[in-house]
């Protein structure tokens, strides 16, 4: 089964970075285990996809922008 995490409470403009945290545990701890995760994210300017496998503590990132224009555009705080 896929979940989806609802990008208007974990990306970067929707509260604080403890709150985003607490949002994201609370929805993987009420999986069974074979969950995956969609959840859209938007660090700064542009989106990105993370695909998270609880059981298998894997998270999956995927940004479809070329790595050079990502360091171009990634916010000077990282």
């Amino acid at each position: 089964m896929v979940g989806f995490i609802d990008p208007a409470q974990v990306s970067a403009n929707a509260g604080s970075l403890t709150d985003r945290s607490q949002i994201i545990a609370s929805r993987l701890q009420k999986t069974d285990g074979e969950q995956i995760f969609m959840m859209p994210y938007n660090p700064s300017r542009h989106w990105v996809l993370l695909i998270v496998r609880a059981k298998k503590e894997t998270v999956y990132f995927l940004d479809p922008l070329p790595e050079i224009v990502w360091l171009m555009r990634r916010p000077k705080t990282w």
